[in-house]
């Protein structure tokens, strides 16, 4: 709670229930603000100082879904190779247009723009990319595609347990950069909710979780499920989820 906005008593430590477990929190601070941080392991909750993540981790700032890659600084990376299919290269450059037209309209700025070859350490450090294209087009996507969850062949795609053709499904999603983990990658999208924005504040709200599998035979738009062959969230450890 920011300072002057917490009801409790400055210098108490109030009770904290979570999962019906009784905790301690951090006292309230004579500037009336108030903040205590809780992490769960071996199945019991416990208060800590701050929260340190081993290895690939979910945490704030770096859990999707795809959306969240905008709410920062980010430069679009336009490939510059041949794609592995005539479909896919023609989907991601009419993509990357609509993105480009579709930020302009809704946000009144246009997005930087880089060719995957003029890339930077200076980008890969302080921006999420937002890299189009696939292994064949795009230098960035061959670089770090094996550090993907994703099994992208000339004839199979598939993420988790979903699977569909390579000759007419692209990927969509997010992931922490490998190249940098402290910020992300997104394959092939820009913000989901484009063809709804204009509307109304009132949808301006993600229509896809951290991934997806994009028939693209079909006319896209990330809010129809005609056009989505499959989708879903990561889990806390950023690997695909599985169903029992």
């Amino acid at each position: 709670m920011p300072s002057g906005t917490c009801p409790l008593r400055p210098n108490g430590s109030p009770t904290v229930i979570i999962d019906g477990q009784k905790l301690s929190g951090d006292r309230v601070r004579t500037d009336r603000s108030w903040e205590s941080r809780f992490i769960k392991a071996l199945g019991q909750w416990r208060l800590v100082g701050r929260f340190e993540f081993a290895g690939l981790a979910k945490r704030p700032g770096l859990q999707g879904p795809i959306d969240d890659a905008f709410m920062d600084r980010f430069v679009m990376v336009k490939p510059t190779g041949r794609a592995n299919s005539e479909a896919i290269g023609k989907w991601t450059e009419a993509q990357l247009g609509q993105a480009l037209s579709d930020w302009e309209l809704q946000f009144r700025a246009k997005p930087r723009v880089v060719d995957d070859i003029d890339l930077t350490r200076d980008d890969i450090e302080n921006s999420n990319l937002i890299l189009w294209g696939d292994a064949g087009s795009n230098l960035l996507i061959e670089r770090i595609i094996d550090q993907l969850p994703l099994n992208w062949t000339s004839d199979t795609l598939a993420l988790g347990q979903a699977e569909a053709g390579a000759v007419t499904h692209v990927p969509v999603l997010i992931f922490p950069n490998p190249l940098n983990p402290n910020r992300y990658v997104v394959l092939n999208s820009g913000f989901t909710f484009s063809r709804f924005g204009h509307m109304s504040n009132a949808t301006q709200t993600p229509k896809l979780p951290d991934w997806a599998l994009v028939d693209i035979s079909k006319p896209y738009n990330a809010g129809d499920p005609d056009c989505i062959a499959a989708a879903g969230f990561f889990n806390e450890r950023w690997q695909p989820k599985t169903v029992d």
